[in-house]
């Protein structure tokens, strides 16, 4: 481990088990591969770790066929596949294994033995190919095996990323992904997998898929699904700038209509009423201009932009003119609203009230972090603050 420098995790040899075939002499490298079938079918194999010596022997005669399964409790096996020949071979003749661990003595002799053997038994390429069977070709494919942490196996196309897999899984663990512990290692989204990584994939609820996502993935499934989960939260964003536009409208007085839409659109620089509902939802308009939008004669003459207000003037004129507030007094400690834990207001700041659904009323600083969001998402939510005076 120290010399080839391996962590204790990468290895796969800690059980092992060594299966040999009596009375079989010409069939013997067919007959290994349906021992391996057998297995492969109970046990899950790790394609990266499948080892054919058989078909291309090592230069030493060493011919063995060595594969690594998840047995019982998840523990890695190595499974040695070989004939009672080959095991002869192995273990008495130059490939005996005593031998290749101590050096480079007989390294003349070996190669000469290798070449001689190399001449007598391939022959030709095409007499090889003849030799290894169906389910052996059948490992030779553009396609990879990764492994869940509870040990299933998914097959994959190489090449293909983190992202990708996270998708195969399910549409809503790939719109939640926010990458994956690979081998035990953080990697991100772009990262490509290689045949028998152990993958789990990390998710958050906060997680959306975002237009860049469709440079990293490969699939054209998964890229048919990314655009419609895109095209999914634009109408939803949508929904929500509307809601913002007509609680605004109704809040001043007018009617929500055709007319009074397509003259905010025109006054936005919106080409159609779905981008000016997807521009205010994304928070990229501001509602506080809709009066003036309303006000504005002629919907053709786009206004000179006034000098921007510090947000918390932009609360103070907001709320202002409303009929309902909420008085603050600091000595008692009232039922029906609760101070932000978020910025902690306290006496002389400047303060607003927001009506949230299910905790009350919060109390917040103008200078809130989260003050912009409340006041751009929910305006309809926000009431005037004042703080009582003291005597």
């Amino acid at each position: 481990m120290v010399t080839q420098k391996v962590d204790f995790e990468k290895v796969y040899d800690l059980f092992a088990i060594r299966v040999i075939l009596n009375k079989t002499i010409e069939n013997d490298a067919a007959d290994c591969w349906k021992i391996y079938s057998l297995i492969t079918d109970i046990y899950t194999p790790n394609p990266r770790r499948l080892r054919d010596w058989i078909s291309f022997p090592k230069s030493t005669g060493y011919e063995s066929l060595h594969t690594t399964v998840i047995g019982p409790e998840g523990r890695w096996v190595e499974v040695q596949i070989r004939t009672r020949r080959m095991d002869e071979v192995a273990e008495k003749g130059l490939a005996a294994h005593w031998k290749y661990k101590a050096g480079n003595k007989a390294q003349t002799r070996d190669a000469l033995f290798a070449d001689v053997r190399e001449l007598l038994e391939n022959p030709s390429q095409s007499s090889l190919e003849k030799s290894i069977s169906r389910d052996k070709k059948a490992l030779y494919t553009d396609e990879i095996f990764i492994f869940t942490p509870k040990g299933d196996l998914k097959k994959l196309k190489s090449g293909y990323s983190v992202l990708d897999f996270a998708f195969e899984i399910h549409s809503e663990i790939g719109s939640t992904c926010t990458g994956a512990i690979v081998n035990g290692k953080m990697v991100p989204l772009k990262h490509i997998l290689e045949n028998g990584d152990m993958v789990k994939i990390m998710t958050s609820k906060t997680q959306k898929p975002n237009p860049g996502w469709l440079e990293i993935v490969k699939s054209p499934r998964n890229i048919a699904r990314i655009k419609h989960a895109l095209k999914m939260e634009a109408y939803k964003e949508a929904d929500f700038g509307k809601e913002i536009i007509k609680n605004k409208v109704s809040q001043l007085g007018y009617e929500f209509a055709d007319p009074l839409v397509n003259k905010l659109a025109a006054y936005f620089g919106c080409d159609s009423i779905m981008e000016l509902y997807q521009r205010f939802g994304e928070g990229k308009a501001d509602p506080l201009k809709i009066k003036k939008a309303l006000l504005e004669p002629d919907p053709g003459i786009v206004p000179v932009p006034e000098k921007e207000e510090t947000f918390p003037e932009r609360i103070s004129g907001m709320m202002a003119g409303k009929e309902d507030f909420v008085i603050i007094d600091p000595k008692i400690k009232s039922l029906h609203y609760q101070y932000a834990r978020c910025c902690s207001p306290a006496p002389g700041n400047s303060i607003f009230a927001f009506v949230s659904v299910s905790q009350g009323i919060k109390i917040h600083k103008t200078t809130c972090a989260n003050a912009h969001q409340l006041i751009t998402r929910y305006p309809y939510r926000v009431l005037e603050a004042r703080w009582k005076e003291m005597k």
